[in-house]
């Protein structure tokens, strides 16, 4: 079991350089497979640390931990400013996934357009999106409104705690306050039914709406309303839904996430400092 104190040590001594497996293993005093193994939960669990394998797959292969901190998203002039826009903004309105979209190399991302007659239509294939992880999902969200959803006969707790017992960590940037406590003790009643805490929540008002899986793809989405527009504009209400696989841009947007969720505060405190005012 990692404990709190070996964990300080490890970000101590990453936070100092660079360090091998090995180098850890003797400071911790644990067996190298022990250390490889808590070195990729903390960098699942906050990204604070990074891994870099440098010869796999041969006998020399060596892992170099990192500290991934003060690291930002500004490998170019465009993503600087976007990652200023998304953390600057605290409404989906103020940013559209399209600022950031266009910017991604073209054989890298798709789009699709669903027209729809109701804006609270479920996100078509998130179960399967959901399903398909197999290191971690982290989640841009507002409201947590789509834990309420089902797509077809698929209802989404079901499906996110499906996520849960296959030991898929899930990290969620999202509104914490007074409005969304239904929301947030749904999220909280899948950790309970999973035995452990699968699924943490932070609060962080953000204009984006996704999911980041394994650190591969990011899947975005945007609503589009007639009344947004002039007459005769956009005729029907319509979702766009973005993805991109650019390894470039998912790397950005991780580390946009990261930046987000550790700043943010604990959705149970949270929620208990908002019980003792309600």
């Amino acid at each position: 079991m990692l404990e709190r104190e070996t964990a300080k040590k490890i970000y101590d001594s990453v936070f100092a350089k660079p360090r091998t497996i090995q180098e850890l293993a003797a400071l911790i005093g644990k067996s190298w497979v022990t250390t490889d193994r808590y070195v990729d939960r903390l960098a699942g669990d906050e990204g604070i640390i990074q891994v870099r394998t440098f010869r796999g797959g041969t006998r020399g292969a060596i892992k170099v931990v990192y500290w991934n901190l003060a690291q930002k998203a500004t490998d170019s002039i465009y993503q600087k400013e976007l990652y200023d826009a998304v953390v600057m903004s605290r409404k989906k309105d103020q940013l559209s996934p399209f600022d950031i979209f266009q910017f991604v190399d073209k054989n890298r991302k798709s789009v699709r357009i669903e027209h729809i007659k109701d804006k609270t239509a479920p996100w078509t294939g998130l179960p399967e999106i959901l399903l398909g992880a197999r290191e971690g999902i982290n989640v841009f969200s507002g409201n947590i409104s789509w834990i309420n959803s089902a797509v077809g006969r698929r209802e989404m707790q079901d499906v996110l705690y499906e996520v849960a017992k296959s030991k898929v960590p899930v990290k969620v940037a999202a509104r914490v306050d007074l409005a969304t406590y239904g929301n947030f003790s749904k999220m909280e009643a899948i950790n309970r039914r999973a035995g452990f805490d699968a699924i943490e929540i932070r609060h962080k008002e953000q204009p984006l709406r996704g999911f980041i899986i394994d650190n591969k793809t990011v899947y975005l989405r945007e609503l589009k309303l007639p009344e947004e527009y002039r007459p005769g504009e956009l005729k029907r209400m319509a979702y766009i839904y973005y993805t991109i696989s650019d390894e470039k841009w998912v790397d950005w947007f991780s580390k946009v996430f990261w930046d987000m969720f550790r700043s943010s505060v604990d959705g149970r405190m949270r929620i208990q400092e908002l019980k003792s005012i309600a």
